[in-house]
């Protein structure tokens, strides 16, 4: 039944783009949200849902998303390897951090996880998965 939801509602976008003279792309949508958590939701002011919609319509456009260097300390990235496994790796370390913490990132060099970010109220399941990547005297109240 959802399937056919969708599908209406994809039938319904191309026939109204149709119409109107305008191209549809179909992109993959993997990983969106996160990239767009973690490289453009802080550097242009927006929320995590308008910066996923930014990374699709990137994505649109044939542009790649490669992770930032301040970003790279946190995975590497081996020879063959799709550049999406970044993302991946960047998800599952830092699942546990409340979107808006991304807000308070420094700047682009900087590392990360500054101890400014690090001072801004994070809760106990937050200092337990940056206590892998930062200095313990960051983390202490």
């Amino acid at each position: 039944m959802s399937m056919f939801a969708y599908k209406k509602m994809q039938d319904s976008i191309h026939s109204r783009a149709a119409k109107m003279g305008v191209a549809v792309f179909g992109v993959n949508p993997a990983f969106t949200s996160q990239i767009g958590k973690m490289k453009y939701m802080k550097q242009m002011h927006i929320s995590i849902h308008q910066a996923a919609s930014y990374v699709i319509g990137r994505r649109g456009m044939n542009l790649k998303e490669q992770v930032p260097k301040v970003l790279r300390a946190y995975t590497e990235r081996k020879d063959g390897e799709h550049h999406w496994k970044q993302w991946s790796v960047l998800t599952r370390r830092f699942k546990a951090l409340r979107p808006h913490l991304f807000y308070h990132v420094s700047d682009q060099f900087d590392p990360l996880f500054s101890k400014e970010i690090c001072a801004y109220g994070l809760t106990q399941v937050e200092r337990d998965v940056l206590q892998k990547y930062v200095p313990k005297v960051w983390l202490e109240e």
